[in-house]
């Protein structure tokens, strides 16, 4: 797993937050060097920095329920976890979006 991966979960709000940008304007967090002062190259790379982190946090979830499943833990735990990991995928899936809708403001970056 990524260095730090497990200390960098945000809450929900902070998510929101984050998608905002700055001025709370929803367009912030799209907009060329508004982004934080990063060039869309930088925030494309970013954005599949977190892809990556979020699909290593899902995978650790995923087994995380697994193991209490099968270790009998209490269905309260457990379905404290599946309510984490559905939080997870959802910000995955969110990461996702931004970064398809970065790809067609600005292209494709290098990396690909």
């Amino acid at each position: 797993m990524a260095a730090g991966v497990e200390n960098r979960l945000w809450s929900l709000e902070e998510l929101v937050e984050r998608a905002r940008g700055k001025g709370g304007d929803s367009r912030g967090a799209w907009e060329g060097r508004e982004m934080s002062g990063w060039s869309p190259a930088e925030a494309i790379a970013m954005e599949r920095r977190h892809i990556a982190e979020g699909k290593e946090r899902v995978a650790v979830y995923e087994r995380r329920v697994a193991e209490l499943a099968r270790n009998g833990r209490s269905e309260s735990l457990i379905r404290l976890f599946n309510e984490t990991l559905s939080l997870l995928r959802q910000s995955l899936d969110f990461s996702k979006t931004r970064l398809r809708d970065l790809e067609s403001r600005y292209g494709k970056s290098p990396a690909d």
